[in-house]
């Protein structure tokens, strides 16, 4: 059965709520949330279905009913605390400087702050606070609501775009011609699945389209197209040309990798590290990524992207050895 982003904003408010109030009543949450008490069954059915794979008993969230009151009873994988990386903590940073400032009182930001750094891998929390501190927000969106109604309005009128797209394994700003088939929501990014000149399928990031605009063309989309075939746990599609390589985590940051990579393509160590399996597109979307994570993640193979890897750490290190020109 489908579930709507509705229900799931629903069960997204929910399940804390049951979660922070023990043995709460079926009428107290629906008059909480202004619904019926039918509604709220069928809600808390809902809850029954949430997990993640490999899908046995304890990867569900599940409740207890004890006469009129419910106790929620979390999956196994949450009973660790969650870890995210220093880029992850200073995204959600930045987030939270463009909420509003509160009217009284503390900020609920001040309070997200802490449980932000709290949250991070071990050892991390220095540099999160240093580079907090660095943090100026130039713009608080991320990207203009107008390009993104514009986007959608060619997607749903069939009209083929030209577009200015920065592309992060390039670093490059390049236009490309395209038919838009659909706009997918992953992870918080939005994502436009469109057709190239060529007939191929493409998947760009919204938030790194600078400019979009009608050709004046009308197309008929592909018979075959399907959203729902692009709402996979990993939205990246690498090439023909890309390499094989491999990755290996800290034992601090694997349940973060678990969580985060389809299990597929890891591997667990005895030590607690985790081996991850991936395709790159080249060398410069390889080496940002690995540099995300620091000290904990490492380049196994192949051994030229190793050389190179290790050459280009050598530059950085050499770069930000030099003494700081102070600016006035």
């Amino acid at each position: 059965m489908a579930t709507s982003s509705s229900e799931i904003s629903d069960l997204l408010l929910l399940i804390p709520f049951i979660a922070g109030n023990p043995g709460v009543t079926v009428g107290e949450i629906a008059r909480r949330f202004g619904c019926s008490l039918g509604e709220v069954e069928e809600r808390l059915n809902r809850i029954l279905m949430c997990g993640v794979p490999p899908y046995l008993p304890d990867n569900y969230i599940g409740y207890v009913r004890d006469g009129d009151r419910v106790t929620l009873t979390l999956a196994s994988h949450m009973s660790q605390p969650v870890r995210l990386t220093l880029e992850e903590a200073l995204g959600l940073r930045l987030l939270l400087q463009a909420l509003p400032p509160a009217r009284k009182g503390k900020s609920p930001a001040a309070t997200l702050l802490k449980k932000i750094e709290s949250a991070l891998a071990s050892g991390a929390g220095k540099n999160f606070r240093k580079m907090s501190r660095a943090i100026a927000l130039a713009e608080p969106k991320r990207f203009s609501a107008g390009k993104f109604d514009s986007l959608r309005g060619a997607v749903r009128e069939h009209r083929e775009i030209a577009v200015e797209y920065y592309s992060p394994s390039s670093e490059r700003l390049r236009e490309h011609t395209v038919r838009p088939l659909g706009l997918l929501d992953h992870e918080g990014d939005w994502y436009l699945i469109a057709q190239g000149e060529r007939g191929d399928r493409i998947i760009l990031r919204v938030d790194r389209i600078r400019s979009a605009r009608q050709t004046g063309k009308a197309f008929e989309p592909p018979s075959d197209f399907d959203i729902a075939d692009y709402r996979v746990k990993e939205m990246y599609f690498p090439g023909k040309k890309a390499v094989p390589c491999r990755v290996k985590f800290s034992r601090e940051l694997a349940p973060w990798v678990e969580e985060r990579f389809d299990r597929r393509r890891l591997r667990r160590n005895r030590d607690g590290t985790v081996v991850l399996a991936l395709k790159a597109a080249g060398p410069q979307w390889l080496f940002r990524f690995l540099l995300k994570f620091g000290g904990d993640a490492r380049l196994l193979s192949p051994q030229s992207l190793v050389k190179d890897f290790k050459k280009t750490l050598r530059g950085l290190i050499e770069t930000y050895s030099r003494p700081q020109t102070k600016i006035r």
